[in-house]
């Protein structure tokens, strides 16, 4: 009930004509049921990629790298880096997210 309170609160998962939204999600993050999903967009995965991390937890990715991190963390800190950068600094050519092109 939680998760639908809070779709109802904010609007659910219709986001037309918005870009540029970067979801990256861990499965052991509680917040998962709420993760922008390629399911839950409507055709719009393109604009929105979306990445689901085995082993990771919530924010996981804003946590100073450590040594112990999975190889997948880090490949896809990388990932997140570049594709902002690619963001700011480019206009609206196309982009490569983790094999993924739109």
């Amino acid at each position: 009930q939680n998760v639908q309170d809070s779709l109802d609160y904010f609007g659910g998962w219709d986001i037309r004509g918005v870009g540029r939204i970067l979801s990256v999600n861990g499965d052991v993050d509680p917040w998962s049921e709420l993760a922008l999903t390629p399911e839950r967009q409507r055709g719009h995965s393109g604009r929105r990629p979306t990445v689901w991390v085995k082993g990771a937890s919530h924010h996981f990715w804003s946590h100073p790298p450590k040594e112990t991190d999975d190889d997948e963390v880090q490949a896809v800190r990388e990932n997140i880096y570049g594709q902002v950068k690619a963001w700011l600094g480019e206009g609206d050519g196309e982009r490569s997210f983790l094999g993924m092109i739109w």
